[in-house]
């Protein structure tokens, strides 16, 4: 996994419960980094710092209790990070994340990897933020009279081994109704047309930005795009091969945790289907879908390999 330093926080969590790399962005942490970003902008900050996080991060029940457990109140935590020295930089209206609170960011997926979980929590966040004892989170909270050992242990006791309910998954793949060959030949006809209508649009963009005449002219923007939507067939592949994804869960159960590679899968299959432009057949439709959730499954699995040995 590769760690870059973006201007904003949408290229980490996107939008509530996007998938990112597998990992989907929990609607308990999702609330905390938007909280963190507004107090920043607020406050006019030009940088959403560790300490400004962590502010927000205490107004979560469980990072709370977990304080308590470490040996620090939340409100020392709370009037220390107050007082830390802020960034400086000219107000803005969208605060950058700081280099370092990427990095908070970075390793809170790294946590949940580590783990097989599927989903970055408050408790994930402030693994992240403890994980280098010289970087400021972890300075403010031992500051505050924090032991960090066990205000880590404390977390990890509060974290969901599997915050999913995979058994809604099951019922939602159940009620899928079966697709013949034809049905599905005639769906894959159709997402050749999308693909065929968003390479057009691409090339448009191309041509303009190189002078060039576009092949689309003005006038038939829409239409094509209207055609795109008309002709978006993996949605309702995608949908249909839920089960795909269960049954390679279920194939890497009880090695691995069942909810975490049905995530994993489940995201393949959306990639797969969008990018899928082979033959209409349903043999090799198959065939590209089993081989694009074994490649991410591959992949997760690694980087879970990579995140554990990093977290020694």
């Amino acid at each position: 996994m590769t760690c870059s330093a973006p201007s904003n926080v949408s290229l980490f969590l996107a939008v509530r419960c996007r998938v990112v790399d597998g990992i989907y962005a929990d609607a308990t942490s999702w609330p905390v980094v938007e909280q963190a970003l507004r107090d920043a902008r607020e406050s006019g900050a030009a940088q959403l710092d560790s300490p400004r996080l962590l502010l927000a991060l205490t107004r979560d029940r469980a990072v709370r209790d977990a304080i308590g457990e470490g040996g620090a109140s939340p409100e020392a935590v709370e009037c220390t990070a107050a007082a830390w020295p802020s960034h400086p930089g000219p107000p803005t209206e969208s605060p950058a994340i700081a280099p370092e609170t990427w990095l908070v960011l970075h390793r809170a997926q790294s946590a949940a990897f580590a783990r097989e979980h599927v989903a970055v929590e408050t408790g994930h966040l402030l693994l992240g933020m403890l994980a280098d004892p010289a970087a400021d989170g972890a300075r403010l909270l031992a500051g505050a009279g924090a032991d960090l050992a066990p205000l880590a242990a404390a977390i990890e006791r509060r974290l969901p081994g599997q915050p999913f309910d995979i058994a809604s998954q099951r019922a939602q793949a159940a009620r899928q109704a079966r697709l013949s060959r034809a049905e599905i030949a005639a769906l894959i006809e159709d997402l050749g047309e999308w693909h065929k209508a968003l390479r057009s649009l691409r090339e448009r963009r191309r041509a303009i930005a190189a002078g060039e005449t576009p092949r689309v002219a003005d006038e038939d923007v829409e239409s094509v795009r209207r055609h795109a939507r008309e002709h978006a067939a993996w949605i309702p592949l995608r949908n249909h091969h839920l089960h795909l994804a269960l049954a390679a869960a279920d194939a890497h159960a009880p090695a691995h945790d069942v909810g975490f590679t049905f995530v994993i899968a489940r995201a393949a299959i959306d990639r797969a289907c969008r990018k899928y432009d082979g033959p209409a057949t349903e043999a090799e439709f198959l065939s590209a879908l089993g081989d694009a959730i074994d490649a991410a499954l591959e992949r997760a699995f690694r980087q879970v390999v990579e995140c554990r040995a990093g977290l020694r």
